[in-house]
């Protein structure tokens, strides 16, 4: 089922936003009927990341199919075989975005790699076997305070992975200007973090590559050993040493 999410924060919110969730039924309801969903009352606290509210709302009304409306005494649901951590930027809605193959602010994108064609929603959505945790953070200070919880335990899955939907920068300004910009320290740092509980990358890369192509790092190594690639020479300088003699 898919759900408002459950908040676990104060200052941003991040909670469960697919999977199951204990509810009542709301409605007549038979599991032959030609209705494809049903009402129901789901049970525990939701919050939206446009509206956080002091505390969060308690039960929320919601239409599910009624192929995932499971006895709550009997009948469990599948064991999942996935989980997924998102961490994306809390503004969801920008309609005047643009470039949907691989602006972080675009919807599509997002909808895309999680929901479209060949996505976990398509391999596992039907039999509800997957969950879909996602934090929408605010600003960099978000990242620092995930690396706090306890973010493997909440997932569930057989296999556990972790999107990342943000631009690293290491210009604060760049923050203040450019939404869904956040540090990049401190997004490499969460990314390290989470692999070293056992949760891998899928998006962008894993973060021992990603910190090779966000940094342009690749170029001083690629001019040596790949000469095929045609890359200029190019050569690395600590910011200690380019302040000592720039000349």
């Amino acid at each position: 089922s898919r759900s408002a999410l459950r908040t676990n924060s104060t200052s941003f919110v991040v909670g469960l936003s697919t999977g199951w969730i204990p509810a009542t039924v709301h409605e007549g309801y038979d599991p032959d009927g030609g209705k494809s969903d049903v009402l129901v009352v789901l049970h525990g606290h939701f919050a939206d990341a446009y509206h956080p509210d002091p505390e969060p709302v308690k039960n929320m009304f919601w239409r599910v199919q009624r192929r995932l409306v499971r006895p709550m005494g009997g009948g469990a649901p599948p064991p999942l075989e996935l989980s997924l951590f998102v961490v994306r930027w809390w503004d969801y809605n920008i309609p005047q975005a643009v470039s949907r193959s691989h602006n972080v602010l675009h919807q599509g994108l997002l909808h895309d790699v999680l929901e479209a064609s060949g996505s976990p929603h398509q391999a596992f959505g039907k039999q509800g076997t997957y969950e879909v945790y996602s934090a929408f953070v605010r600003g960099t200070a978000d990242l620092c305070s995930l690396t706090t919880m306890p973010l493997t335990a909440m997932l569930q899955g057989q296999r556990l992975a972790a999107l990342y939907f943000l631009w690293p920068t290491q210009r604060p300004a760049q923050e203040r200007r450019y939404p869904g910009t956040v540090g990049a320290g401190e997004l490499l740092h969460l990314m390290e973090h989470m692999e070293a509980t056992g949760v891998s990358t899928c998006w962008p890369h894993p973060v021992k590559l990603y910190r090779q192509l966000a940094g342009k790092l690749w170029a001083s190594r690629l001019g040596l050993t790949a000469p095929n690639l045609r890359v200029p020479p190019t050569v690395e300088v600590t910011k200690a040493a380019w302040e000592a003699d720039a000349t």
